[in-house]
């Protein structure tokens, strides 16, 4: 399976390119969401994202982030510790970009690509004219 995610983050990620490892789990104070772990510890599991700046924005207070997923985890961008790397991301300016997989039946690989919706569009575009 590939998934390659675009975001738009607070801040500039130090440095451009990079790993983030944790461990993802249901969050014990409230079930239905889910929580980030330190990476190695016993508690979930391992959540791998790798993760390329591929715009720095507003004079480095936001980034345009292209993010590869090596797992799959429930909301796994979201709830990685990125405090090393940048501020958290907020809702709205996450998009799954491409997504493919190899079909079940056929083994035949399929890719599925999408564009920017507009108003992530619109939020980059206006991120941009304040460089």
């Amino acid at each position: 399976v590939g998934r390659v995610y675009c975001s738009i983050t607070l801040g500039c990620p130090h440095p451009a390119a990079g790993r983030v490892l944790t461990n993802i789990d249901r969050d014990p104070g409230e079930r239905k969401r889910m929580a980030a772990f330190p990476y190695g510890s016993t508690q979930g599991r391992l959540a791998a994202s790798n993760y390329l700046v591929l715009q720095s924005l507003a004079g480095g207070a936001a980034a345009l982030v292209q993010w590869r997923l090596e797992t799959g985890r429930t909301h796994q961008i979201r709830q990685q510790d990125l405090r090393s790397v940048v501020m958290p991301l907020s809702r709205p300016t996450l998009h799954a970009k491409s997504l493919a997989f190899e079909h079940p039946a056929t083994g035949q690989r399929l890719e599925f690509e999408s564009q920017l919706p507009k108003d992530f569009q619109e939020l980059l575009q206006s991120l941009q004219q304040l460089d």
